[in-house]
């Protein structure tokens, strides 16, 4: 996916995205599982999808933070989506680009370009079995997104969020499971 700010004429593309996706319960179909800002993608990839969204933004009259969601293949590009709203992916970025989105909301794209930040990836966690939510539990600073104490999660529905950050993609994805694997065990046992 690639998140951009939009003023109804131009855009300015924030970043470029991976997206995960879990398998649902009935097994047909998939949900979203998480988001990294760590993609690679092409020179010729970046421009034709920002050739796409200088000819969207303006039909759509699309204004403040969107999403557009893309297959990229051996075969080429192809749109998924157009999310004409603020998306998970807004998260892997600094609190500044709340305001950024504000002011585009109100026609003014920001004259600076949002800073690369570090690799970070969200994680959306879903309940392998029924949880019962402690009403000591403590979560991680990493969580987001928390049930309220005494909320029953049943398999299939999601947990929370985490996020992570790393300089190194390997680290990064090592990261995410460890902390992933920690809250399994601590909700898992009602530590």
């Amino acid at each position: 996916s690639v998140l951009f700010l939009a003023d109804g004429v131009t855009c300015m593309p924030v970043g470029f995205h991976r997206q995960w996706t879990a398998v649902s319960e009935n097994q047909n179909s998939f949900l979203f599982s998480g988001v990294t800002n760590d993609c690679s993608i092409s020179v010729k990839s970046r421009s034709m999808i920002i050739s796409w969204l200088q000819i969207m933004v303006p039909a759509w009259n699309l204004k403040g933070l969107n999403s557009l969601d893309f297959i990229e293949s051996e075969q080429g590009l192809a749109v998924l989506e157009i999310n004409p709203r603020p998306s998970a992916s807004m998260q892997l970025y600094s609190p500044e680009l709340l305001a950024q989105h504000l002011l585009a909301c109100r026609l003014k794209l920001p004259e600076v370009s949002v800073k690369n930040p570090r690799p970070q990836a969200l994680k959306i966690l879903y309940a392998s079995r029924t949880i019962l939510i402690a009403n000591e539990f403590e979560w991680p600073e990493t969580c987001r997104d928390l049930p309220k104490s005494g909320s029953i999660i049943r398999p299939g529905q999601p947990i929370c969020s985490i996020i992570a950050a790393d300089d190194n993609r390997q680290q990064l994805l090592i990261k995410l499971q460890s902390i992933e694997q920690n809250l399994f065990h601590k909700l898992h046992d009602g530590i």
